[in-house]
């Protein structure tokens, strides 16, 4: 039987196989190689649906493409994105209780778009983010825009500035 037979969403790519977990995203852009290495199709266990759910729906919303961890699409990992979804313990990126620890964050590139326009799109139309899951974005950051689904007992989007080394 092939790995992730049970799940009917795999298919083999060279010496790894490819899993689908929405219409435009594969479970290797949320986990990093070593992760995926040691659990394959089991590394869905670390993402909360709901972060999927999201970043599905922001590429459906702004109709372009977004990128997290691109080390399974064939970028060197001198270029790739390694740590952008789900940080294990072993990771040494971001803060020790991150919410991409919990699977509930990423860091999306939109390549070729202004991330600030992005977040400002985003707070233009918050309860429609709000709606699909959005609960909170970091502010600041000008190559990615950090979305999570934590539980912020908010009724509307959260945003923070990234703490200082």
């Amino acid at each position: 039987m092939e790995l992730g037979a049970c799940m009917g969403t795999s298919i083999y790519i060279g010496m790894g196989f490819s899993m689908k977990v929405s219409k435009n995203f594969d479970l290797k852009e949320y986990v990093d190689p070593n992760v995926f290495s040691r659990f394959g199709e089991r590394s869905l266990w670390f993402i909360r649906p709901e972060l999927i759910d999201l970043v599905q729906f922001m590429r459906d919303y702004f109709n372009t493409t977004i990128l997290i961890n691109t080390w399974s699409l064939g970028d060197t990992l001198k270029t790739a994105y390694l740590n952008s979804g789900f940080r294990s313990h072993k990771c040494r990126v971001g803060a020790l209780y991150s919410q991409h620890r919990f699977g509930n964050a990423a860091d999306l590139k939109f390549p070729g778009k202004s991330i600030q326009a992005i977040r400002e799109e985003i707070m233009r139309e918050e309860q429609v983010f709000y709606d699909a899951g959005l609960r909170a974005i970091e502010k600041g950051t000008e190559h990615w825009l950090h979305v999570d689904c934590r539980n912020t007992n908010q009724n509307h989007i959260f945003q923070f500035y990234p703490k200082k080394p």
